[in-house]
């Protein structure tokens, strides 16, 4: 899989590696890193074709730094739950995703329909993959008294896939 993310950088970055560490750790939840890069995402992806690059340049070209809020804990329930740090959709955030939705999905083969405008939950994710119903009340013990209410400055849109960054363009 392939996605259209914001890369979150230091000190966000490094509060979501060291996460990732203690969960592994002390809940043995190590399918988060996959990717490892701490982001949010846009759009996702089987594959997207070549011509999204320059596309891609063109909003960020056009695109200045904006902060994005978070508001806690989030969980995608079901058979292979979820665990996230929930961003506020503002309208300013919903403008920018759905300005840039069209343009990424017109150059991508099977697109999630998560992240179609009127279904799109914007999230950072903390554990996955190796999460279940059994070891999830594990993780949240852990992760029930911090403080995620963040103000993240995001400068940059991104073509991750699972294993490394294709490119970044910076605000």
């Amino acid at each position: 899989m392939q996605g259209i993310v914001s890369l979150l950088d230091d000190p966000y970055a490094q509060i979501v590696h060291d996460i990732w560490d203690e969960l592994k750790t002390k809940c043995g939840i190590a399918g988060t890193q996959v990717p490892q890069f701490p982001h949010f995402s846009y759009h996702v992806a089987g594959r997207y074709d070549e011509t999204l690059r320059p596309l891609l340049k063109k909003i960020a070209a056009g695109q200045k730094t904006f902060k994005v809020n978070t508001a806690g804990l989030g969980i995608f329930n079901g058979g292979n739950p979820v665990v996230f740090v929930s961003l506020v959709r503002d309208s300013a955030l919903s403008q920018f995703h759905e300005s840039i939705y069209p343009i990424l999905s017109s150059t991508a083969t099977t697109s999630l329909a998560y992240y179609e405008p009127r279904a799109w939950t914007p999230h950072i994710t903390l554990a996955q993959g190796d999460l279940t119903p059994q070891n999830l009340p594990d993780v949240i013990r852990v992760l029930n008294d911090r403080n995620f209410e963040w103000e993240i400055s995001i400068n940059n849109l991104t073509w991750l896939s699972d294993t490394n960054v294709i490119t970044r363009y910076d605000f």
